[in-house]
């Protein structure tokens, strides 16, 4: 009867026990939230930028929202991120992230393949999907 572990596993465990000693030797690693916020009025779009301002990300669902307010919502968020040189990116429908310039969005999922023909799905600030 063999007891041994697979190679993979006993790695896992090794690499592990490597990132708990880091973090146990050096100071505790800052953590970044990202709030997730569901508007319900144009005004409380403001609120969003105060948080961009404090690099802070925030997550939007327009859920709540009728697709003209929503759609103004992001007029106004896009040009305070722009000048702000922040980052808004749709991730699902009616859904967008807000992140400030020290914040690197790596979205690979949304190229996923849609049919037979393997055409990415595209997303824009519009509320719709393409």
């Amino acid at each position: 009867m063999n007891t041994s572990r697979p190679q993979n596993i006993t790695d896992l465990h090794a690499r592990q026990e490597e990132l708990a000693r880091q973090n146990s030797q050096g100071a505790p690693a800052e953590k970044h939230v990202i709030y997730v916020r569901y508007p319900r009025r144009y005004e409380e779009t403001a609120t969003f930028l105060d948080l961009l301002l404090q690099n802070e990300s925030v997550l939007i669902d327009f859920q709540y929202m009728t697709e003209v307010q929503a759609r103004r919502c992001l007029d106004y968020l896009d040009g305070a991120r722009y000048v702000l040189s922040g980052d808004l990116r749709k991730v699902a429908n009616g859904i967008y992230l807000l992140t400030p310039s020290n914040v690197v969005i790596n979205i690979e999922d949304l190229q996923l393949a849609e049919g037979t023909n393997n055409q990415a799905i595209e997303f824009d600030f519009d509320m719709k999907r393409r």
